[in-house]
Parts: structure tokens; sequence; C-alpha cells
């Protein structure tokens, strides 16, 4: 039933000369073991007219372990590419920061420059004020 359901009324093809590849019971159920839109490429590539159930069977598992190692594979390229995303953007975060802060640090350093004039200024204007009351006290 199944094999009439993944199949359909076609038989699946081993080459491209020979549509009719004449697939025994056993083969069309290991088969099954390939995903639908593989299977004629694999038919095609593996010629499996030629190959023993257990060679088959060898095949597909093998076609199996190998899609199942690419998949992780691509996992794992995922989940570092979304990583490095994470990174990026939190290398621009910090950036943003390092930006805000080096400004905040430029304004207090202008404030400071302010502090020192202003403290300056009033230091000349308490030496004028104290040099003007010893005048005072002299002429009294």
């Amino acid at each position: 039933m199944r094999i009439f359901k993944e199949y359909g009324a076609e038989q699946p093809t081993s080459s491209n000369s020979d549509p009719d590849p004449n697939l025994n019971y056993s083969q069309a159920v290991l088969l099954l073991g390939i995903p639908k839109e593989e299977r004629a490429q694999f038919i095609i590539d593996m010629d499996i007219e030629g190959m023993t159930n257990q060679e088959l069977r060898q095949a597909v598992n093998e076609r199996r372990k190998t899609r199942q190692e690419k998949d992780q594979v691509l996992q794992e390229k995922d989940l570092a590419l979304q990583e490095n995303a994470d990174l990026q953007k939190t290398v621009e975060d910090q950036s943003g920061i390092i930006t805000e802060l080096t400004t905040e640090l430029a304004n207090l350093k202008v404030q400071l420059e302010n502090v020192k004039t202003s403290k300056a200024e009033l230091d000349k204007t308490a030496r004028q004020l104290k040099d003007s009351s010893k005048a005072r006290c002299r002429l009294y």
C-alpha cells in the first residue's frame, strides 16, 4: 500500500536510458528511506539494478547518515550565524555606549575648564578684595 502511495502507478527508474528498472519489492521498500524528491536521482546515481538488497540498504543508510550529518552541519552553521549576529548587535550596542560616554567625557572636560576658569576668577576677585581690605585697614 505504501509503495503504491509513494510510487503511484509508476515504477522508479534507475537510468535515463531504461525507464523501467524492474525493481523488486524489497528494493522499492528500501528506496522509501530516500525522500521522494531525491529518489529518482538516487536511483540514477547508484545504479541500483546491479545492487543486492544488502548493498542497497547500506547505500540508503549511508545516504541517510550523510543527510543527517549535513543537516547537523547546517544547524550548527545557522547557530553560528545567529551567534555572530548577536555578537554584532552587542558590538554595535557597545559602540553606541562608547560614543555616548565619549561625548559625555568631552562635555565634562568642558565643564571642568569652565569651573577652573570660574575658580581662577573667584581667586582673583578674592585677592583683589583682600588687597582692598588691607588697603582700607591701613588708611584707618
